[in-house]
Formats: C-alpha cells, sequence, structure tokens
C-alpha cells in the first residue's frame, strides 16, 4: 500500500478489494479486530459472537436503526461514534510522544527526522535499521487505526460540527502519516553497511538527509496550520505525496468478512484443493474456476445439508491458499 491511492470512486476488482487489508505481518490488527476489543473493554463479559455480530450490523444495519449491545439498544451512529472516538483516543494516547492526538502527530515527525539524520551519518548499523523498521510498522498499524475511524465516522452525522471536525483532523493525519512514511522509507537505506561508506557515498547520504529533514520541517509547519513552502508538484517528485480519501466501503467489506470467519481456523478448502495436486489428484479447469469463484465470494454453495465443524474448518476461506490458487489459474493450469 505504500504508493497506492485509496480513493472513494476507485474501479478495483472484488479480489484487489479483498486483499487491501491481507496482512503481511500477523501483529497488526485488521479493522474488525480494532473495533471488536473496543467493544470487548467497553462489555468485558461480551463473547466473541456477539462483538462479531455487532461489527456486522454497525457497517450493515441503517444509521439511524438500533443495535442491541449487552442490555442496551444503541444507534447505529452512536456506537461508530463511540467507537471511533474510543480507537483514537486509545492509540494516541497510548504513543510514546504524548496524550493526545495532535501530541502524537507532531512526534511522528520529530521522530523521522532522527530516523532520518540518524541514517545518513557514518554508515548504517543494525540498531538504526532496527529503529526504522520498527517505525514503520507501528506506521502500518496508525494506518489501519485511522482508516477504521474515518470509516466509522463517514457512518456518522457529517453535519453536526464536533463529528466533521474531528473527522477533518484524522484525515489530514492520515495524508501526514503517509507523508513521513514515504519521506523515511526514500530518504533512508534498507540494510547495514557492513564497511564504512566511501567519502562520496558519504557526502550524498548526508545531502539527501538535509533535504528530506527540510521536508518534515515543511510538513510540521502545514500540521501546525502554517503555511508550507513545498507545492503539490514538489511533494509529487519528492514521492512524498498522497490523495487524502479513504475508501470506506472497502473498510465495511474487510470487517464483515473477518467477522465471519473465526481465528482459530487454520485448514480450508483452498488447501485442500492444493493438497490434491500435490498427490496428482488434480480438478479440472473449470472445476478449479469454479471453486476460486466459491473462495472469491463470487458465488455462494448451496449446503444441502448441515456440515460437520471439521468440514466447516475444511470450508474456510484461506487468503494465502486463495491467492496461491489464483496465480495457477493465471499461469494456465490445467488438469494433470
Amino acid at each position: 500500500m505504500e504508493n497506492e491511492y485509496i480513493d472513494d470512486y476507485g474501479q478495483k476488482s472484488r479480489i484487489g478489494k479483498m486483499e487491501i487489508f491481507r496482512d503481511e505481518n500477523h501483529r497488526i490488527e485488521k479493522p474488525e479486530k480494532i473495533v471488536r476489543r473496543v467493544l470487548e473493554k467497553k462489555y468485558p463479559r461480551m463473547s466473541l459472537e456477539d462483538s462479531r455480530r455487532i461489527v456486522r450490523e454497525m457497517v450493515t444495519k441503517p444509521a439511524d436503526m438500533k443495535i442491541r449491545v449487552a442490555d442496551e439498544d444503541i444507534r447505529v451512529d452512536q456506537l461508530n461514534l463511540y467507537v471511533a472516538n474510543s480507537i483514537e483516543s486509545i492509540n494516541s494516547g497510548s504513543s510514546d510522544y504524548g496524550a493526545s492526538s495532535e501530541s502524537e502527530y507532531f512526534g511522528w515527525i520529530d521522530e523521522g527526522q532522527k530516523i532520518i539524520s540518524d541514517m545518513n551519518t557514518d554508515g548504517v548499523t543494525q540498531p538504526e535499521l532496527d529503529a526504522k523498521n520498527k517505525f514503520m510498522e507501528d506506521f502500518s498499524q496508525r494506518e489501519v487505526d485511522l482508516m477504521t475511524c474515518l470509516a466509522l465516522y463517514r457512518r456518522c452525522n457529517l453535519e453536526d460540527p464536533r463529528v466533521k471536525e474531528k473527522y477533518d483532523m484524522l484525515n489530514k493525519k492520515l495524508v501526514k502519516l503517509r507523508e513521513i512514511r514515504s519521506a523515511v522509507q526514500t530518504s533512508t537505506p534498507d540494510k547495514v553497511d557492513r564497511e564504512a561508506p566511501d567519502a562520496t557515498e558519504a557526502a550524498r547520504r548526508r545531502a539527501l538527509a538535509l533535504v528530506y529533514v527540510g521536508v518534515l520541517h515543511e510538513l510540521s509547519t502545514e500540521a501546525g496550520g502554517g503555511v508550507s513552502r513545498l507545492s503539490e508538484e514538489q511533494k509529487r517528485d519528492l514521492g512524498v505525496f498522497f490523495e487524502p480519501y479513504v475508501d470506506a466501503p472497502r473498510v465495511w467489506r474487510s470487517m464483515q468478512r473477518d467477522a465471519l470467519v473465526p481465528e482459530y481456523y487454520r485448514e480450508s478448502a483452498a488447501e485442500t484443493l492444493a493438497l490434491r495436486k500435490i498427490e496428482n489428484q488434480a480438478d479440472s479447469r473449470e472445476a478449479l474456476r469454479h471453486r476460486l469463484a466459491v473462495l472469491s465470494g463470487r458465488i455462494v454453495e448451496k449446503a444441502e445439508r448441515s456440515i460437520s465443524p471439521v468440514e466447516q474448518k475444511q470450508r474456510a476461506f484461506d487468503m494465502n491458499r486463495y491467492l496461491m490458487l489464483k496465480r495457477m489459474q493465471e499461469s494456465g493450469y490445467q488438469r494433470a
């Protein structure tokens, strides 16, 4: 997602939309898990089944309808507002930069400048590379946090000035996060220097560091409400420009999908198909195409009878195996 523009009107395939929150790092929480964590903190006795149901209803029911939560009936828009406020309060308040969303905002800029300066002076050490990688991982999580908050606010009353102010502030914060992350990624090496860089390379790195530290200073000026000397064209040239939009429907789909799949599933129909191929008992091309359509959600298989828990596990969706099957289809896989 590093250089991907996220907008409300982009036309992408269903598969592309499903993959937007596919987690390369198991430590990064997805939108559905982020929302459930807030619900379960407020209602400690809530079951996993209830928290999944509430998430589904939050993203499918009209905003003026009510959801049963514990012993309360709460309007969808009010619950979305509470959860969005809580997500940002919890995450920004637990950061190392201060107790407010705004403090975190400027803390990102300060840390980004430090990483750029450290990694472009006297070679790159392992601790410096580790600090950069942690910074980038934290930003990936915060990006998902912010996208989730913004999608929830979109289901609230944006005519309310207080809600609109929060929405606009977080939208701006998301843009700055992407710009800061891109500036750090663009201006720093990706590996440790086993030997000290020569004089020419060292000078090039120092010059690059000065440019991008200056870029982050301008982003800080923008964040504080001042006028930056960086134009949008210059940001594009420097690789730090991102469109300030969030595809709310895509976040909804991610939450609905994850709320339907138990976390403990490990096997799936996709895995079964892969094993059959290894055993030279492959399906025909048409059968494989049919199974891919089922796994992607384009068609639904009707259950003719109740299925056992073991069969449920076998039919569970597995993104990694699905992508493998997708590649098999694209490479012209045929019956063995």
